[in-house]
Formats: structure tokens, sequence, C-alpha cells
């Protein structure tokens, strides 16, 4: 057999043709992010937004001294109720506290969606795949911001202390599996 001919050379083009095809397909579905060493502070705010002009210092004081955030992962709403809840539901319905339901698709695995509630990025399906790989987030996030001002204590699923082994001034995990 002649593997000179045109039929080898068409068949050697596809392979190639389709070996970058399948790099660029992998590329898309499973990008790779740059970390950066890059934090955002209150010089970073603008001082005019258009025609309006405010003052910085004035534009991010809080109003209340103390925030409890509380992130439910995994629950289904009706759960949430003043039969299962009542404390929560009561400072829901006394207007100290606001709830948030999050509808979200796939990936749904607790790494990638704390990674995006801190970070504000979208996950990627890499993210779930090293799941189980937690490494210490060094990029720029909400709970980085709050330590510079507040201080940060966190209880529930030992992911977030994992992926953020040095924020918190006190902790305490619990294996995800048995949250």
């Amino acid at each position: 057999m002649d593997r000179t001919g045109p039929s080898s050379v068409l068949s050697q083009y596809c392979m190639t043709v389709g070996f970058f095809c399948v790099i660029l397909y992998m590329y898309g579905f499973f990008p790779i992010k740059a970390s950066t060493n890059i934090f955002s502070s209150r010089t970073d705010l603008p001082t005019n937004l258009h025609d309006l002009k405010f003052h910085t210092e004035n534009l991010y004081n809080g109003s209340v001294s103390k925030t409890v955030l509380m992130v439910i992962d995994g629950i289904r709403l009706d759960f949430v109720t003043k039969d299962n809840m009542p404390y929560t539901t009561g400072k829901l319905e006394g207007k100290e506290g606001c709830h948030l339901t999050a509808r979200v698709s796939a990936p749904t695995v607790t790494l990638p969606r704390i990674k995006a509630i801190v970070t504000g990025t979208v996950s990627s399906y890499i993210d779930v795949m090293l799941n189980f790989g937690t490494k210490e987030l060094t990029g720029d996030n909400i709970i980085r911001q709050a330590v510079q001002t507040k201080r940060v204590l966190f209880y529930g699923d030992d992911t977030w202390i994992k992926l953020l082994p040095h924020h918190f001034i006190r902790s305490e995990g619990t294996s995800s599996f048995f949250v």
C-alpha cells in the first residue's frame, strides 16, 4: 500500500484537525484561571459616577455593628419555615434579616459554590473535578475584605476553613459529609 497517496494525506489532515479541535474544546470546557495578587481597597472606589460626585470616605460606612451571614447549602426552601426554624423565621419577619434564595445550575458541589460566593466568579467544571483537592484561596474575596476591618468567626462546613485557613479568628468545622 502506498502511504503517500491522497487518502493518506487526507486522513493525516483529518487526524491533525481533529486533535486541535479536541484541544480547543477542552480549553473552553476546562478553562484555566490565572490567579492574581491584586486586591481591592478603598482607594479603588471611583469619586464620581457620570455627573454625580461623592465622598468615598462616607460611601461604605456600616449601618450595623454586627452581621451574621448564614449560608444554607442544599436545603429545600420549605424547610426554613416557622415550625422548623422559628428563630430564623422570627428575625426575617421582624425585618432584622433578609432572605435570598439562589437557584443554581450544575455543578452543585460545595467547593465551587463557596468560591463563587466569596470571589464573585463563576465556577467551572474543572472546579468540580478538583473538589476534593481543596487549596487555599489566594485571590481577592469578600472574606479577606471583611477581615481587614472586622472580626470574622466561622462555624460550619470545613471546606470554608480549608479554602480560607487564616481568615477566621475562631472557627469550628464539620466534615462536608456530616453537615
